[in-house]
């Protein structure tokens, strides 16, 4: 169908000039300008797709709690691939240390560590983070393709019994996870000195040796428990 329009403009523009060389002008100029445009107007829309002013401005993921709490957002031109709402997967124009430094100057609070990535799953890097009362929010990049990740550094976690799924804030980046079921024994990778490093800032999260207490987005609270390898998440109520 977009092909016969196409055609069809070109044909118009032919009709156009042919009755401009009679001297119709206004008829012959109104025919070939309607033609021109149906002709150019495919290579103007793709010349827009391909430029920065079609690229995104906002880039927002959720908060822990998103009915009650404000999503997070940092402005910044880029092209989002991927967006469920607890991540967005985008490409910039900009190299991670410019992006990183947008980041930061939008949200000062922040920790820059583009110069020396923390490494995450499957490659990616983590190289700016900042975390709030609940939540620790992280900008990935990932070096093999070049594009970058906003994530709510969170979990679903499953209760054992039939009870109501909850969130809690939880390194979901570094164990490539995005749910957990409580009681459910994960290998764990991590020393305790990079859980205590993850939650440190993170308000109302408390650490205290190999026990890790974490609000819920239910009100309550989960207890995470390292050892011999492991971590362990099981819901306090």
């Amino acid at each position: 169908m977009l092909l016969v329009v196409w055609l069809l403009g070109i044909a118009a523009a032919v009709v156009g000039a042919s009755l401009l060389g009679k001297r119709r002008k206004a008829l012959g100029g109104t025919v070939l300008a309607g033609g021109l445009l149906v002709v150019l107007a495919p290579f103007g829309l793709l010349g827009y797709s391909l430029s920065p002013l079609s690229d995104g401005t906002t880039i927002q993921v959720e908060p822990l709690d998103p009915p009650n709490d404000p999503w997070f957002t940092v402005e910044l031109r880029h092209r989002t691939f991927i967006d469920d709402g607890t991540q967005v997967a985008f490409n910039a124009r900009k190299g991670p240390g410019e992006v990183a430094a947008v980041f930061q100057d939008q949200h000062p609070d922040g920790v820059v560590t583009a110069d020396d990535p923390l490494p995450l799953a499957q490659g990616a890097e983590s190289i700016w983070h900042v975390s709030g009362d609940d939540i620790r929010y992280e900008l990935e990049y990932s070096p093999d393709g070049g594009t970058y990740a906003l994530v709510s550094q969170l979990v679903v976690v499953n209760p054992a019994d039939s009870g109501t799924r909850v969130r809690i804030p939880f390194p979901r980046s570094a164990f490539n996870a995005t749910d957990v079921d409580a009681g459910q024994p994960y290998a764990n990778s991590w020393t305790e000195e990079q859980w205590r490093a993850f939650y440190a800032d993170i308000t109302l999260a408390d650490v205290d040796g190999d026990t890790i207490t974490v609000p819920t987005n239910r009100g309550g609270t989960a207890i995470i428990r390292i050892e011999d390898g492991l971590a362990v998440v099981t819901l306090a109520g």
